[in-house]
């Protein structure tokens, strides 16, 4: 009834669900609200659904697995036979037949007698990404199918069978399709439907043995910038092996990258060797850059140069073993404060091809496709901004000595635009220096953007909490203290320290989540005044804090303000098991930590 007197109209609709593209419950309670929630949200619940249930973490590998089977049966019966003159009903599916969450494993769904299903779910799924349905293929004769599936799969072996479904479902409607991910060895079914991948924004590569040809998809990429000139983010996945052929296997790799016209997005964290080739990478329109943090990057890369390169990069996830990685774009901060502005220019001459050629709407018609996913709207409009990169987001790892410069480098050089900073340091236990002489990570200008801290290691022990004052929008703030800490006698210095500064932690009046990992000293006094002073916190993790009670757990539980009403929001909180009371053991809220 509410869906379907709803007065509010599409548009309103569309960005209510755009706020839950992967919450898979209330997606698919918006399905069975109504016809027109059903329209709205079925494109989204079913756009990646193998991806939902991936990401759901209280399912082990064999319920996934389960779920996996229903799903792939789910989009394989319902498609539409093409050659027995049915057609798709455009005005909307019928909203009386139920809507199958692609999570259910309930087997009423499946009954032995088939029914012919109303709505063409296998349509909807444009983002595909790799899934390995290898054990679901080996079940599938055991659920309900329709006969067209029955003969598609009938006396195949498995690997025919992977090939047979792969090709299915990339070739039953690849106008749609926008995100695809498959083996480098399936690379000739992309180049069947090439004519008709008129959308195509990422492609994801993975199982790509070492000394593999690459030559069939650097013939596909091409091909496809030359037909539809829409591919624009590339994600590669090296084998564990190829870390043992770096020359031959980097070498390789990397002219993928370097076959596309202009990548936007290389997603390189599952390739580890991708460090070794960075200069190699094409940086005229990059704007996100993930790598893996396993390998420093080579002393003859110049990767302070490197990034001075890339104009429009907003993302940038990689290891650091220079201090001075930032320098250059703290020097034109400071440069552009005494020309009193940043300047502006026209588009530059290696972004015109994309105006008036690259379709937005591919990235925006079923909204993001990805975390890193970007259009070229804002170069329509003929004006961008023109000089030293606004990063967004930085992912860094290093050691301490290194990291923590950087770190402050780039809180200095981003002020106006960085939104999440991360950082992991990597000092050994048999190296570290004393920890109360390490340089400070703090900063004395406010951060309007900055929503996400993240510090592991020696980073977040050198956290000054006093920068919370000057991060107004942060609402999420996760410090994990190293494991060593506290094993000697000369540490008792620093937890004094720490002790002291906990208070500013209070600061942080708008927070979301505050994940505190390690010996961090608390008070149960203070766990009663975070309560009051963050009124929007919903998940708090002290699982191995010092210095609290399980008194003061309750209490903040409770949440009661001085005039005795009840505040608390807290809908997660991790604390040690030996600070459980019987009380709080029937608390839905409380997670244990032994």
């Amino acid at each position: 009834m509410l869906g379907a007197k709803l007065p509010l109209p599409d548009e309103c609709v569309d960005l209510v669900i755009a706020y839950l593209p992967e919450d898979r419950q209330a997606l698919h309670g918006l399905v069975l609200a109504g016809r027109k929630l059903f329209q709205r949200a079925v494109p989204v619940l079913y756009r990646s659904p193998f991806a939902l249930i991936d990401a759901h973490h209280g399912w082990n590998d064999h319920e996934k697995e389960k779920r996996y089977l229903i799903l792939l049966a789910l989009l394989l019966n319902s498609r539409i036979n093409r050659t027995s003159g049915d057609c798709h009903c455009d005005n909307g599916p019928d909203t009386r037949v139920r809507s199958i969450n692609p999570s259910t494993t309930t087997s009423t769904y499946f009954p032995q007698v088939h029914t012919p299903y109303t709505v063409d779910y296998l349509r909807f799924y444009t983002h595909q990404f790799p899934v390995n349905l290898w054990r679901p293929l080996t079940n599938l004769r055991s659920v309900s199918l329709t006969p067209l599936v029955v003969s598609e799969i009938t006396g195949k072996t498995l690997a025919e069978l992977q090939t047979e479904i792969a090709h299915s479902l990339i070739d039953y409607h690849p106008r749609d399709i926008r995100v695809l991910g498959q083996p480098i060895a399936r690379t000739p079914i992309l180049l069947q439907s090439i004519q008709h991948l008129h959308n195509l924004v990422r492609l994801e590569l993975s199982e790509i043995a070492f000394g593999c040809k690459v030559e069939p998809i650097l013939e596909f990429i091409r091909v496809h910038d030359a037909m539809h000139n829409t591919l624009r983010e590339i994600k590669i996945k090296s084998p564990e092996e190829a870390t043992l052929h770096y020359e031959p296997t980097h070498t390789q790799l990397v002219r993928i990258v370097q076959a596309m016209r202009n990548p936007q997005v290389v997603d390189a964290r599952h390739w580890r060797e991708a460090i070794m080739v960075l200069d190699q990478i094409p940086v005229d329109c990059l704007k996100t850059l993930l790598l893996g943090l396993a390998e420093m990057p080579p002393n003859q890369i110049a990767t302070s140069e490197f990034l001075a390169q890339c104009v429009f990069l907003e993302n940038v996830r990689m290891p650091v073993r220079d201090s001075q990685l930032f320098q250059w774009a703290v020097k034109a901060r400071r440069k552009t404060a005494l020309e009193g502005g940043p300047r502006h220019s026209m588009v530059p001459y290696y972004a015109a091809p994309f105006v008036g050629t690259t379709p937005s709407m591919a990235y925006l018609t079923s909204g993001p496709l990805s975390p890193w996913a970007h259009s070229y709207t804002d170069w329509l409009t003929g004006e961008e901004h023109f000089g030293p990169a606004r990063l967004k987001s930085v992912e860094l790892c290093g050691e301490d000595r290194v990291l923590i410069p950087v770190l402050k480098d780039a809180a200095d050089a981003f002020r106006d635009s960085l939104e999440q900073i991360k950082g992991i340091s990597l000092t050994l236990l048999m190296s570290r220096v004393t920890v109360n002489i390490m340089n400070t990570l703090s900063w004395s200008w406010p951060m309007e953007q900055l929503s996400v801290i993240d510090l592991e290691g020696e980073a977040a022990l050198a956290f000054d909490l006093a920068v919370l004052q000057f991060c107004p929008r942060l609402t999420t703030l996760r410090l994990s203290l190293p494991p060593y800490l506290f094993s000697t006698s000369e540490d008792d210095k620093v937890l004094q320290g720490l002790t002291a500064c906990m208070p500013q932690i209070l600061l942080a009046r708008r927070l979301l989540e505050l994940e505190l990992y390690g010996k961090w000293p608390l008070s149960d006094a203070l766990l009663v005044e975070m309560g009051r002073t963050m009124p929007r916190l919903r998940r708090l993790y002290i699982g191995y804090c010092l210095g609290y009670t399980r008194e003061g757990v309750q209490a903040l539980l409770d949440g009661i303000d001085e005039n005795g009403h009840g505040t608390s929001r807290l809908e997660w909180v991790a604390v040690s098991r030996w600070m459980v009371s019987p009380r709080m053991s029937n608390d839905s809220r409380i997670r244990y930590e032994t």
